[in-house]
C-alpha cells in the first residue's frame, strides 16, 4: 500500500502552480491522485498521470511524485519546470478566498527560493490555497513540505 502526504496548490497563477507535499496538514492527499499514484507504483509501469486531469490535479500529481516545493506550468501542456525545498515552517488555517497571483508575482518569489532568499519567496507566496479550496497558508508554523510526497 502506498500513502501520501497531503498535497497542496500553495498559489497560482495564470500560467503557473506552486505545489506542495506536506508532512501533515488539516487535509489529506487528493483520493484521486492517492489512487492514481498507487495504480502506477503497483504497475511498474510508466509513472504519467492519468489522461483529462485539470491542472490542479496535475500540479498536485507532480507535488507527489516529486516531493517538495514544485513549480509547474499549467498552459498547455502541463509540466513540471522547477523544485526546491524549503525548512520554514507554515501554518493552514480555514478561509474562504484563494489568491490568484500574476505569473510574474510567481516568478519573482520563486526566483528568491532559488537565490536563498526562502522567507521572502514564500512570504511572496502566502495567501488562500488554490487547492484543496477553504484553506490559506502563512509563513510560520509547525507544518513543514515534505522532501518526499510518497510514503513507502
Amino acid at each position: 500500500m502506498v500513502r501520501l502526504r497531503p498535497l497542496a496548490v500553495l498559489a497560482s497563477s495564470r500560467c503557473l502552480s506552486a505545489a506542495a507535499s506536506l508532512e501533515s496538514a488539516p487535509f489529506e492527499a487528493d483520493p484521486e491522485v492517492a489512487r492514481a499514484v498507487e495504480e502506477a507504483y503497483k504497475s511498474l509501469k510508466s509513472w504519467a498521470p492519468p489522461a483529462g486531469w485539470d491542472a490542479a490535479r496535475l500540479s498536485l500529481w507532480y507535488a507527489a511524485v516529486y516531493g517538495g516545493l514544485v513549480l509547474v506550468y499549467t498552459c498547455g501542456p502541463v509540466t513540471p519546470i522547477s523544485r526546491v525545498t524549503v525548512a520554514t515552517g507554515i501554518s493552514i488555517m480555514p478561509s474562504d478566498a484563494p489568491r490568484r497571483l500574476e505569473d510574474m508575482q510567481l516568478l519573482s518569489a520563486w526566483a528568491k527560493l532559488w537565490a536563498g532568499d526562502e522567507l521572502g519567496g514564500l512570504r511572496e507566496l502566502e495567501g488562500g490555497l488554490s487547492y484543496p479550496a477553504g484553506f490559506r497558508w502563512k509563513v510560520g508554523g509547525d507544518l513543514k513540505v515534505s522532501v518526499r510526497g510518497i510514503i513507502y
